[in-house]
């Protein structure tokens, strides 16, 4: 079914596809003779691959990372394709609008404010699998209370938290990031939530300060740390496609000169 959807779809832009699941998700989630169809091609149990993680059950280790539903409109539709945990994120205060038109930045998409995002998740709490939500800042990098009233408002919705630090666009929160202000963060957080908090940040930040977040964040008492978050250099994506393109070419080439 998955090669099937794949010739389809990547005939179209990332952005393309991402927009119109979105807007066809929250009628299809609500066919149940469709979603019955789905779950019964997509749903595959084994307990070799189910897991114990934060005292939750985890049906199998893969899930969708945090980006893909900005907007909480997808939630029910995904849990019929056989992840085993979903990601939110990331929610911030205010509305995001996408960052580029760039077809490979897929952290382009744009989301809703937090309070449009805590109405939806209402609606379809209880959830039936892991749901971790993401938190960030959004216009003040050196204002912990973002996390704090964002970790206050979505504390019973959520499975775990992630922490996100990595904002690969701002350059004034990557000066001001530092291992002593995520070890304080996250004391702080713990005060208004007892529940699994991961460390989120971006591949951008160098070897010295990711060192420095991950020992702080230890420190602290952290659950997890994600250490393989968006960037904002995409010239390797684009080298690699320039490379697909080229192969691409040099094999319509050949087979004109074999046929000539």
């Amino acid at each position: 079914m998955y090669e099937v959807l794949k010739k389809i779809l990547f005939l179209f832009g990332a952005q393309r596809v991402h927009k119109a699941l979105e807007f066809c998700a929250p009628s299809l989630s609500y066919c149940p003779f469709l979603m019955n169809f789905v779950a019964k091609r997509c749903i595959f149990s084994d307990a070799i691959l189910e897991q114990k993680i934060f005292e939750q059950d985890f049906l199998n280790p893969v899930g969708i990372a945090g980006g893909f539903d900005k907007s909480a409109k997808m939630l029910r539709l995904l849990t019929y394709i056989g992840f085993g945990f979903l990601n939110l994120a990331t929610i911030t205060p205010k509305a995001q609008k996408a960052s580029a038109q760039d077809e490979l930045d897929l952290s382009s998409f744009s989301s809703i404010d937090a309070q449009k995002m805590q109405e939806r998740l209402l609606d379809l709490t209880p959830f039936v699998l892991p749901l971790g939500i993401g938190i960030a800042q959004d216009e003040h990098p050196n204002d912990a209370s973002v996390y704090k009233e964002l970790t206050q408002r979505f504390k019973e919705q959520t499975s775990y938290f992630i922490i996100d630090l990595s904002l690969p666009n701002s350059q004034e929160y990557k000066l001001f990031l530092d291992g002593d202000f995520a070890h304080n963060l996250l004391q702080e957080l713990r005060q208004i939530s007892p529940k699994p908090m991961l460390l989120k940040f971006s591949a951008d930040l160098g070897q010295e300060l990711a060192k420095d977040l991950c020992a702080k964040a230890v420190e602290a008492g952290i659950d997890g740390i994600i250490i393989s978050d968006t960037s904002a250099e995409l010239d390797l994506i684009k080298q690699a496609q320039q490379e697909d393109l080229d192969a691409q070419k040099s094999k319509e080439n050949g087979f004109e000169f074999f046929k000539s």
